[in-house]
């Protein structure tokens, strides 16, 4: 305790006397009994968001929006934080591992091993630049597996479009947390609400996917891309075995209780629709050549019968479907082509004008972009040229019911940012 102490005051009499530049060195910490507790290497640094660093912000909004970027993380900010660098390892109380890896200044990058009090290994996690990558293991203190994950980490052209997408949201909105913003970005960019794909027919299915579900939402890495087999063993026996391809759920869905499967779900056979209400008209009985007597009062019962003329099945628009119409090559795709193929409007730069404007449109049984249509204006100079930009889209690959391709109706916003 007293060479943590003296750590400390060393390092705040560097930042009260403006000395030189704090660098990660070789650093031992103890318990108060002796004990090892850290070895490795760090640096005191701040991470402090100023309201100047963006002024886009300056440009479109006015000075109480920026104001709330310096005040977002003031309270983590009273203090410095340890930013990790190279090697370190952390011990528990007993002298044992906790666990060790390797950080890029303040980021983990690598294999991290997590150990039991007892000494055993409890995790093995594969990390690319902070993102889980790659498999992830644990197993209990007697040695016995009890999860297996896949991860994929975001490439560099994603990780940008997330940040200009949260920034952004989080900029045009005033509604407290942004986290929620956060959350949204996944299913913006990629269009995979995993959550409402599951269409689970009996009890079985239903309670087998709350399981799952509730498990995913509390265990599963965020700031990754589920891809491969996820299983989770319970004392040594399975308990849910589940999978994802690109985020999007794939294969054959388990969970077990007590060693008996209770749900075994295939989301690769296509769900058969659920039953859909038709509009229907009524007629009377004296529009059916009456009730027999000329003069007798109609009962007015009434019998129902399909509309005239009804379109067919495949004339009908989608707005959910099993396997929502895609962009050629993918969402990271389709950024990359709007990146490319948007032209910000000179009069739009000239007065400052940004913005996300949103749009609808029909993705037909045959991959052709139909019925452009503003959801939501932000000037007429950039709904213009996104409407612009999608008319001129490659064709998509066509949504699909049911294993059959139809029209589908798909919500996309362009982003409009000034640099």
């Amino acid at each position: 305790m007293q060479k943590i102490t003296q750590t400390i005051k060393y390092t705040a009499a560097l930042l009260l006397l403006g000395g030189g530049t704090l660098q990660a060195q070789k650093i031992k910490e103890y318990y108060p009994d002796g004990k090892l507790s850290f070895k490795g290497n760090y640096a005191y640094v701040w991470g402090e968001m100023e309201s100047y660093e963006y002024p886009e912000v300056m440009q479109t909004r006015s000075a109480k929006w920026s104001n709330r970027f310096a005040e977002l993380d003031q309270y983590s900010n009273l203090i410095p934080r340890k930013q990790y660098d190279g090697k370190c390892t952390f011990y528990y109380i007993n002298g044992n591992i906790y666990y060790t890896g390797t950080y890029e200044h303040g980021v983990k990058q690598g294999t991290f091993t997590f150990y039991h009090m007892n000494g055993k290994v409890a995790a093995k996690r594969n990390y690319d630049h902070g993102m889980a990558s790659g498999t992830w293991e644990s197993w209990d203190e007697q040695g016995r597996m009890t999860t297996q994950f896949h991860y994929t980490a975001f490439s560099t052209q994603v990780m940008k479009e997330i940040s200009n997408y949260v920034f952004e949201e989080v900029a045009d909105r005033d509604r407290g947390s942004n986290r929620k913003y956060m959350d949204s970005v996944f299913s913006s960019i990629y269009q995979q609400d995993w959550k409402d794909q599951l269409d689970p027919r009996t009890a079985e299915e239903r309670d087998g996917i709350y399981v799952i579900r509730k498990y995913a939402e509390q265990n599963l890495f965020k700031r990754s891309i589920k891809d491969g087999s996820f299983k989770v063993w319970k004392e040594g026996q399975p308990y849910m075995e589940f999978y994802f391809k690109q985020n999007k759920p794939v294969g054959t869905w388990k969970v077990w209780e007590d060693g008996q499967l209770v749900c075994n779900m295939n989301l690769d056979i296509p769900r058969p629709p659920r039953p859909v209400q038709r509009e229907l008209k009524t007629i009377s009985l004296s529009e059916m050549e009456g009730s027999g007597d000329p003069i007798a009062i109609d009962p007015g019962i009434t019998i129902a019968v399909p509309p005239d003329g009804a379109p067919p099945q495949a004339e009908k628009v989608f707005t959910a479907v099993e396997q929502m119409p895609e962009f050629p090559g993918g969402q990271a795709a389709m950024m990359t082509y709007l990146n490319k193929n948007i032209i910000y409007p000179a009069e739009a730069v000239k007065k400052g004008i940004s913005g996300n404007v949103i749009l609808k449109f029909v993705v037909t049984e045959k991959g052709d972009i139909e019925d452009v249509q503003v959801v939501r204006k932000v000037n007429p100079l950039l709904d213009k040229e996104a409407i612009r930009v999608v008319k001129a889209m490659p064709k998509w690959k066509p949504g699909k019911q049911n294993g059959k391709a139809v029209k589908t109706q798909y919500n996309l916003p362009v982003r409009f940012v000034l640099q």
